[in-house]
C-alpha cells in the first residue's frame, strides 16, 4: 500500500477516535441530565402527593366550617325567634291587663326616683356627710314633700 493510503487510514481512524471521545462526553452529560431529570420527577411526584393531602385537609376544614356556620345560623334564628316571642308576650300582657298597663305608665314614687338620683360616693366619709344633711333621706314616719297627700302609718 502506498503511504498516502496509510495516511488516509490513520486520519480516518483519528477522526473516528475524536468522534467516539466526543460522543462519550455527550453520553456522560446525557446520563447526568437523565439522572437529574429522574430526581426532579421524583421530587415533583412527592410534591404532588403532599399537595393532594393538603387539598384534602382544606376540603375537610371547609366542610366543617360550613357545618359550623349552618349551626350558628340556626342558633341565631332560634334566639331571634325566642326574643320576638318574649317581646310579644310582654306586649300582650300589657294590652290585656289594664293594671299592668297603668303600672308601666306611672312614674316612679318620689322616694324611689330619688334613690336613683343619689350622688356617687368616693368614700364612706362622703356618704356619712351626705346623710348628715337635713333633707338627705326623709324619716320613714314623715311623708315626703313630693307626696303631700300620703299619711304615715302609726
Amino acid at each position: 500500500m502506498s503511504p498516502w493510503v496509510w495516511r488516509l487510514v490513520i486520519a480516518f481512524f483519528a477522526m473516528n477516535v475524536c468522534l467516539l471521545y466526543r460522543n462519550a462526553g455527550d453520553l456522560g452529560r446525557s446520563m447526568a441530565r437523565e439522572t437529574a431529570l429522574a430526581e426532579y420527577a421524583d421530587t415533583l411526584e412527592a410534591d404532588k402527593v403532599e399537595l393532594k393531602e393538603q387539598l384534602s385537609a382544606v376540603v375537610a376544614l371547609s366542610k366543617r366550617l360550613q357545618a359550623l356556620e349552618a349551626n350558628r345560623q340556626a342558633l341565631t334564628d332560634t334566639l331571634k325567634t325566642l326574643a320576638a316571642q318574649r317581646a310579644q308576650y310582654y306586649e300582650r300582657l300589657e294590652h290585656e291587663n289594664a293594671a299592668v298597663r297603668a303600672w308601666g305608665a306611672e312614674p316612679l314614687p318620689a322616694d324611689v326616683a330619688r334613690l336613683r338620683e343619689r350622688p356617687a360616693f368616693v368614700s364612706a366619709a362622703a356618704y356619712r356627710e351626705w346623710l348628715s344633711t337635713p333633707d338627705a333621706v326623709p324619716v320613714a314616719s314623715e311623708p315626703s314633700q313630693a307626696e303631700p297627700g300620703l299619711v304615715a302609718a302609726d
